[in-house]
């Protein structure tokens, strides 16, 4: 009878032990790491002010053409044309990419183009 008492607070006493083990265990695991850095959070660099400042062109290509040295020029798929419109009289300057406008048309009188054509000439002639 004590034996078999005996075997039965032991069964109890292991039981208990290891529900207490497993509870401290997971209360350590869960809020003993609470305070720790998370390894997987990006690290934000924030951006300095640049040294040479590169403006956005909001007119045309002729009349603002941007002469930044540093600033590349307009890519490929970008066609510039230069139309007349003979209801107007006048000269009417397009970017786009595609069909699409990539920015507003703007327009020039006859002196205005040949003043345009001259210099898109010489420079021409100097390249």
């Amino acid at each position: 009878m004590h034996l078999a008492l005996f075997i039965m607070n032991r069964a109890r006493l292991l039981l208990v032990g290891t529900f207490l083990f497993l509870a401290v265990g997971t209360a350590l695991a869960k809020f003993g790491s609470a305070n720790l850095a998370d390894p997987y959070t990006p690290d934000i660099v924030l951006a300095g002010q640049d040294t040479i400042p590169i403006t956005p062109r909001y007119g045309d290509y002729i009349t603002d053409p941007g002469q930044n040295p540093f600033d590349l020029k307009d890519p490929a798929n970008v066609t510039q044309e230069v139309e007349y419109d003979p209801e107007t009289g006048n000269y009417i300057n397009t970017e786009r990419i595609g069909e699409e406008y990539f920015r507003p048309p703007t327009y020039m009188t006859f002196e205005e183009y040949m003043n345009y054509r001259a210099k898109q000439q010489e420079q021409a002639y100097f390249d």
